[in-house]
């Protein structure tokens, strides 16, 4: 059977959903299913005529770029690559992880939401590069996803959004052990939304710049009544701007 995407002349393009909204209006010469998506360079090697029997001309988009040749490695199907940080329960939603990787290249920390949308939530360490995990245990972070960034001077520093209740913001909180404990009672707020939805909102990720000054990039909305657009704040550790 073919899914619904398919049928009726509708095809799951771009970001249309299946059976969607947005549908296929051209001519489809032929159509395969594949266990991946295929890159620029790959999808170019495959266009060979037009539906009308025409040569191709490739636009631009369409050539290979350096992005193309950038190794992946899927170990989806290679169990004895895989390793379970958190077995988690069929009723309890978990996800969003962030990981990172200190410059040690063995310690590594791993925090994760606990339901969608709920608490960043719950953290795990490893001292040998990801192979085994320690005890799971709290950040007592109320936010959502978390992003982690090791500091110049050591510390982790974790930013989230806050969507559970107002003000809808952007935070951060420093832990300064090695993310045992982290310093939420001092939890920095980065930016408010007035405003908006507070589910559309968040995915902080942060930088340390070399003057030590940090950014922080983000989606919000900006104004009253608007649609989200990515937003970031540039700071400091005891001032932002």
């Amino acid at each position: 059977d073919r899914p619904i995407a398919l049928a009726a002349g509708r095809a799951c393009l771009g970001n249309a959903a299946p059976g969607g909204k947005r549908p296929f209006k051209g001519q489809i010469a032929s159509a395969a299913f594949l266990p991946r998506a295929l890159s620029a360079a790959e999808v170019a090697a495959r266009a060979k005529t037009d539906p009308d029997g025409k040569p191709v001309t490739l636009p631009k988009s369409a050539l290979p770029t350096p992005a193309d040749i950038i190794p992946v490695v899927d170990i989806s199907h290679d169990a004895a690559r895989q390793t379970v940080i958190a077995a988690g329960a069929p009723d309890r939603y978990e996800g969003h992880p962030t990981t990172l990787l200190a410059d040690d290249g063995k310690t590594m920390f791993c925090v994760w939401t606990t339901g969608h949308g709920g608490p960043c939530g719950q953290m795990a360490r490893s001292d040998d590069g990801g192979r085994t995990w320690g005890k799971v245990h709290e950040t007592g972070i109320l936010g959502y996803p978390s992003h982690l960034l090791l500091l110049k001077d050591g510390r982790l520093l974790a930013t989230f959004s806050k969507r559970e209740k107002e003000p809808w913001c952007e935070c951060a909180v420093l832990s300064a052990d090695g993310g045992k404990t982290w310093d939420v009672a001092n939890t920095i707020v980065l930016s408010v939304q007035e405003g908006g939805r507070p589910w559309d909102m968040g995915y902080p990720a942060t930088a340390q710049l070399e003057d030590g000054s940090l950014v922080t990039v983000y989606y919000q909305v900006e104004k009253p009544h608007k649609m989200p657009c990515l937003m970031a704040t540039k700071w400091r550790l005891g001032a932002k701007k």
